[in-house]
């Protein structure tokens, strides 16, 4: 299983103490170069200290772009780690990007490349036994990371999670 990441889902996943379920529902994990520079300018240590952890130990793997998919990654017009996330999925047939923001997930999309959010992550791990509930966990990212979900998202996703 060949997965990306963009930036977003790494750091607010690191910043809620989250990260092991990216590694626990993909494995190992590839990000771009742009998306190694955007997580070193996070400003929270513990977070930083997690992705660097990841790192080390093999299984967020840092990845840069040929000068085609770096090309390609130029004509999304999106933020840097989320143009090269979508050029390096879609390059190299990524089996699953992680993305969360919605015009990124939109190109992604009309791409045809299959995708995952944090809420997805969180679903996928309380289905697996790894998770108690995603209430607290939901709480914790819009509270300690700025993370967005509207309230008919959040209603849907609790509803699937069966709280």
């Amino acid at each position: 299983m060949f997965v990306v990441s963009d930036t977003s889902v790494v750091s607010n996943m690191a910043i809620v103490g989250l990260l092991d379920v990216l590694k626990n529902q993909c494995g190992t994990v590839t990000i771009p170069t742009a998306v190694e520079r955007e997580l070193s300018a996070l400003n929270r240590e513990h977070a930083q200290a997690a992705i660097q952890s990841a790192i080390k130990s093999g299984w967020l793997i840092v990845a840069p772009l040929t000068v085609e998919e770096a090309a390609f990654a130029l004509t999304l017009r999106l933020d840097p780690g989320e143009s090269e996330a979508i050029a390096l999925a879609k390059a190299r047939d990524a089996t699953l990007l992680c993305m969360d923001e919605r015009r990124g997930r939109s190109q992604a999309r009309a791409l045809g490349l299959p995708l995952v959010g944090i809420l997805g992550l969180l679903l996928r791990e309380k289905k697996d036994g790894r998770l108690a509930a995603i209430r607290p966990h939901l709480i914790r990212l819009v509270e300690e990371s700025n993370f967005f979900i509207s309230a008919s998202l959040l209603s849907e996703a609790l509803e699937l999670a069966g709280e």
